[in-house]
């Protein structure tokens, strides 16, 4: 049996007491300013931060960003055992197009 397994997502929101420059400099930082957080944060497109993680990595992730002002949310993924042939191309529950930052961020 295959483990469970958590995304993490973002879609703007802020922790209450900081501004949007606070939190676009603290996660510029995390990601040692490989990403323009400016354009990507405030897109009003869900941010896909970490995926398909175990649940101890998406608790990481999600105090991480919690810390830098970035208020995110906690998906558990539907696994299914299936053969290769039978899988159908990954969609998002949200049922929205997102912007994924997985596995940028090695914290």
């Amino acid at each position: 049996m295959l483990p469970w397994c958590y995304n993490v997502w973002f879609e703007g929101k802020l922790v209450e007491g900081y501004e949007p420059d606070d939190v676009i400099r603290n996660l510029t930082a995390l990601y040692e300013g490989r990403i323009d957080f400016r354009k990507i944060l405030f897109s009003g497109k869900p941010v896909l931060v970490e995926e398909d993680s175990p649940l101890e990595k998406a608790q990481k992730v999600f105090k991480t960003y919690e810390k830098a002002g970035a208020v995110c949310w906690i998906e558990l993924v539907d696994i299914v055992e299936a053969k290769l042939d039978d899988l159908e191309p990954y969609k998002n529950s949200l049922g929205k197009s997102y912007i994924s930052l997985s596995g940028l961020y090695d914290g």
